[in-house]
């Protein structure tokens, strides 16, 4: 488990039985203008924002468990692509990290996401990286609300309890 049961607890705080609270951080996340109730939703104290980062753009934790050590450029596939074509999904990749560190770090953004749709104004490359970028972003925000959602309603256990029952039930 990549989260411990502080992280966990946080998790369960913000998102159980809270879909305002998951439909909030969506909004945020893509640039959606937000109600001054769901702005207020997605202030977090830094505690949950390290949480959220974590989720949202993970960095390699040398001290995670096995098989759970991930970050964003380890899901890139350049496998069996030209130097060319592994260029606009690197360029891609590097534009989704910078995108989603400025709504995580509350920066003004340099990119929106109104500025990943396609325009006739653009470059051929400019408008295929920048759908690359919006197309992986609207997946990776929803499989992280998932993946929230999905932790927020476990039951609680700590990391011990889960691993002892994961154990158990699969020596059965």
């Amino acid at each position: 488990m990549r989260y411990n049961d502080s992280e966990l607890r946080v998790i369960k705080s913000l998102f159980s039985e809270n879909d305002e609270m998951l439909v909030a951080l969506r909004k945020k996340m893509l640039d959606f203008p937000l109600s001054q109730v769901e702005a207020n939703l997605v202030t977090y104290t830094p505690e949950q924002l390290a949480v959220i980062s974590k989720t949202f753009n993970p960095e390699i934790e040398p001290e995670a468990p096995v098989n759970q050590i991930i970050d964003l450029w380890m899901t890139v596939d350049v496998k069996d692509k030209t130097p060319s074509e592994a260029a606009l999904l690197l360029e891609a990749r590097s534009r989704l990290i910078k995108y989603l560190t400025e709504r995580l770090e509350n920066k003004k953004p340099t990119i929106t996401f109104e500025s990943l749709s396609y325009s006739s104004k653009k470059m051929d490359q400019e408008n295929l990286i920048n759908q690359i970028t919006r197309t992986t972003l609207l997946s990776h925000v929803e499989q992280q609300l998932n993946q929230l959602n999905f932790l927020a309603g476990q039951k609680d256990e700590t990391v011990e309890q889960l691993m002892d029952r994961l154990q158990k039930d699969s020596s059965k």
